[in-house]
């Protein structure tokens, strides 16, 4: 199965009452954009406030992402087929699965859902890491690998391939 089959199979087991708004949300704002992040999870809840807490946000959010975690009755083995991330687009959805996580994004609404087999960071990070690179670019910016720093009243951007050493400089 591809990553959309998978995606749907996986969220379609999920009641919709996992999706209803709570709160308090939290607000995390990065690059200028204000996301809302809501889960019926406290722990996820507190996870990701902890995680991004430099970042928090009064702004107006220009995006909701529910977290949820997968109740027992959704079988999560088949994602195990995906180590990497694999993603389907059909716009204006986008779909990504990885072996922790399965999400559907919609660009128009500018929300997602994400399905995470436990609360574990890296799976929360990824998910907000997918839904802003979308936002970024929806919104004008460019997203660039590369590592920064400012120095003496300057930024100073080191463009490159992954392993090419930018963040040893």
């Amino acid at each position: 199965m591809g990553a959309k089959e998978e995606v749907l199979r996986v969220l379609d087991g999920v009641p919709a009452t996992q999706w209803d708004l709570r709160e308090p949300a939290l607000k995390v704002g990065i690059g200028g954009l204000v996301v809302q992040v809501v889960s019926q999870d406290t722990e996820l809840l507190k996870l990701s406030q902890s995680h991004f807490k430099e970042f928090l946000s009064d702004g107006e959010p220009m995006g909701t992402v529910h977290l949820g975690l997968a109740p027992a009755s959704v079988p999560l083995e088949p994602l195990e087929a995906f180590r990497e991330l694999a993603t389907h687009t059909d716009t204006p959805l986008e779909y990504c699965a990885r072996w922790d996580f399965a999400g559907c994004i919609d660009n128009e609404a500018s929300t997602a859902r994400y399905l995470l087999r436990g609360p574990v960071l890296p799976s929360i990070d990824t998910a907000l890491r997918i839904f802003y690179a979308l936002a970024v670019t929806r919104n004008g910016g460019m997203l660039m690998h590369a590592s920064s720093l400012a120095w003496d009243g300057q930024g100073y951007c080191f463009f490159g391939p992954s392993g090419s050493g930018k963040s040893t400089v």
